[in-house]
């Protein structure tokens, strides 16, 4: 591998690992990018 794919491409290439989803249906509770931001914002 190569350690510097990490910062060069994080949301692509430099993934450090996969997971196998078992249950699909939990996938549509997972927040999305804006849901997280908002949910960090009522942390501060």
């Amino acid at each position: 591998g190569a350690p510097a794919t990490v910062n060069e491409d994080a949301a692509g290439a430099g993934w450090f690992l996969k997971l196998k989803v078992t249950n699909p249906a939990e996938v549509d509770q997972l927040m999305d990018g804006a849901a997280y931001q908002a949910y960090l914002a009522t942390l501060a």
